[in-house]
């Protein structure tokens, strides 16, 4: 090879590498940015407790999205063990893929609520019978309330979802599935603790901290009730919340002293669950936007959006049972594009329900 040629392939080794390194960099700025954000606040990824965690959960709304094959898919596509806390299991298609799963030799536990095992539709019996362990509350006066599972102790499911069908194929819920093992511990601790026969306020597992900006609480403990007043009373300019039951004076208090201070308010509430007890009247005479859920479905959801960017999910309802007695989980996760999904939805259903009649 003479000079002249040798230069000329230095030359295109050089190229190469420039071209290489430019197309890398591109890449790592393209992961680090959100497109299209109006809020204000500033872009992030989630970073949920370590490393290689660092894309956002996936996140399906019942009925819109196909909840029940979710969860089918979770359960079969498990390994080696299956860990859930779940309030209510009527679905013959969730409760067989647990039975396949357990002929499989994945190791499963499940724990559930006294009064909905119970009932003639629970298929609790049925996973007992097949030798699932299944460990069934024993309060009568609070709730197992829970909805989460952890699946080979790296991929969790937490939401307002029930393995029903009526509540994975007819009722408005949400599910977020995140890919983590940092949380997935924490989900597992709690199942370990029920198993010590901590339910209920005996509970010693109240939640921590996953990452800067995301935390899982376990109720009932105050960590639930002051999380919901602390995030409303520090939203500057909105908040958004669809709820089932909201019936607890103190967070009706919080929102009205939001409202006063210049804060856009509105809520969507299921209609069924509009009692004398509920906040329902009080905020709507107090000039707070509230539309109630116009379909013969529930609308089970239980989030809040506090200024386009803080996102506030779980199973827990605003209400004296669902912080003071029932078991619960509440997830608080700051992160803008989750935010926006849930926003989107939140108003996607408030123009679709704003125009049926109210309860007067």
């Amino acid at each position: 090879m003479n000079k002249k040629q040798f230069f000329f392939f230095l030359a295109i080794a050089f190229l190469f590498i420039f071209v290489l390194l430019t197309l890398t960099y591109q890449e790592s700025q393209s992961k680090l940015q959100y497109a299209g954000s109006d809020t204000g606040q500033q872009e992030n990824t989630l970073i949920l407790g370590h490393a290689e965690a660092s894309s956002p959960p996936a996140v399906s709304f019942c009925p819109e999205d196909d909840c029940k094959t979710l969860v089918a898919s979770l359960i079969q596509d498990s390994n080696t063990s299956i860990d859930c806390a779940i309030y209510d299991i009527t679905s013959k298609d969730i409760a067989d893929a647990l039975l396949s799963e357990h002929r499989q030799g994945t190791k499963i536990r499940i724990v559930t609520d006294n009064a909905r095992a119970a009932t003639k539709t629970s298929k609790v019996g049925d996973l007992k019978s097949a030798g699932i362990d299944v460990l069934i509350s024993q309060s009568k006066d609070s709730y197992m309330h829970n909805k989460f599972c952890v699946f080979d102790s790296k991929v969790s499911l937490v939401g307002s979802a029930n393995f029903t069908d009526n509540s994975l194929l007819e009722s408005y819920n949400n599910i977020l599935v995140f890919e983590d093992e940092k949380l997935a511990k924490v989900l597992e601790e709690k199942i370990d603790s029920f198993y010590l026969g901590k339910f209920s306020d005996s509970s010693t597992v109240l939640g921590k901290d996953i990452s800067s900006n995301f935390s899982v609480y376990f109720c009932p403990s105050n960590n639930c009730k002051n999380q919901i007043v602390s995030q409303i009373s520090n939203a500057g300019t909105s908040i958004f919340c669809m709820v089932y039951s909201f019936t607890l004076d103190e967070f009706g208090d919080a929102l009205l002293e939001a409202k006063g201070r210049g804060v856009d308010v509105k809520l969507v509430l299921e209609s069924q669950q509009v009692t004398e007890y509920s906040e329902y009247q009080r905020l709507m005479a107090e000039g707070v936007e509230v539309i109630l859920e116009g379909t013969p479905y529930l609308m089970h959801n239980k989030f809040c959006v506090f200024d386009n960017y803080t996102l506030v999910t779980g199973s827990m309802n605003f209400s004296y049972n669902g912080i003071n007695n029932n078991d619960e989980t509440l997830l608080v996760i700051s992160d803008s594009n989750l935010a926006r999904a849930f926003l989107s939805y939140f108003q996607g259903k408030l123009a679709e329900w704003n125009s049926k009649p109210e309860i007067k």
